[in-house]
């Protein structure tokens, strides 16, 4: 098991790609960007400070766990630990050859809850992110309509630019998300999200002068997700990350019955 303490994000971990000048289309950049997540597992410590339009703050910790499963699918299970009225709080992402799947589990719940719709673009614990927005930001792998537009530049560093477009705009707070891309490592500086009427709602930001490279994966050290609207911000920082981390299956239980560790793991060897 590989750990590195600078910090990569819940966007994915990535590395640099020899042959990342060559890409042409938006296909290819996509994959660019999904086939440098690690190939096995990851454990992400993760906090998240959530400001509103006075700045307050409210500090929010989890862990994050990642593996792909032996069909290729991917999970990706974040459990809060912080602050203690959260604790067992947890959501989870499931790969579905017909579409992905989020299920969630707070301690005021009696069981698990499938997230669908609507539900989706709801906030999650108060922060600026939504469930749909965690979902998105996972690699480009939302269903939709994907295209490539012309390069741009971020804080002086060739990008490639890809707008998405949802499958379903009904059940999307976007009209379009644009992806700005890094050329040198497929990581992403900045994205933006549109509402209807391309009004810009939200930005993502990240300083490329503050990647690392960790063996041969290129990390962040920390992002933020700015609501334009309402002028609040939630900064999304990770404490530590483990690459091919020995992560069972059970992990990825959000039962209620499943008892959760002090590092929000679920006990079990479930293989």
């Amino acid at each position: 098991m590989r750990t590195a303490t600078l910090i990569p994000t819940l966007l994915a971990t990535l590395p640099l790609v020899a042959h990342a000048a060559a890409l042409e289309s938006a296909e290819d950049i996509r994959r660019c960007v999904i086939a440098n997540t690690p190939d096995e597992s990851h454990v992400q410590a993760i906090e998240l400070i959530a400001e509103d339009r006075v700045g307050n703050e409210r500090v929010l910790r989890a862990h994050v766990y990642g593996r792909r499963d032996q069909d290729g699918q991917r999970r990706v299970l974040v459990r809060f630990s912080e602050p203690e009225e959260l604790a067992g709080s947890a959501f989870v992402f499931l790969e579905r050859p017909g579409g992905n799947e989020l299920v969630v589990r707070s301690p005021d719940m009696e069981g698990t809850k499938r997230i669908t719709g609507p539900e989706l673009l709801g906030s999650v614990l108060g922060t600026d992110f939504t469930y749909e927005d965690f979902e998105r930001l996972r690699v480009l792998n939302q269903p939709g309509k994907l295209e490539r537009q012309a390069d741009g530049v971020v804080d002086g560093r060739p990008a490639w630019v890809l707008v998405t477009r949802p499958a379903d705009p009904e059940h999307s707070a976007y009209e379009r998300v644009l992806h700005y891309i890094d050329k040198q490592t497929c990581l992403m500086p900045r994205v933006e999200f549109y509402e209807t009427g391309n009004r810009l709602r939200k930005v993502l930001t990240t300083s490329p002068e503050r990647f690392r490279e960790i063996g041969s994966v290129w990390v962040y050290n920390e992002i933020v997700l700015s609501d334009v609207r309402d002028g609040t911000k939630t900064r999304l920082i990770i404490e530590s990350f483990d690459i091919d981390a020995d992560i069972p299956a059970s992990v990825f239980s959000i039962d209620v019955s499943s008892p959760v560790g002090s590092d929000g793991a679920s006990s079990g060897p479930d293989r």
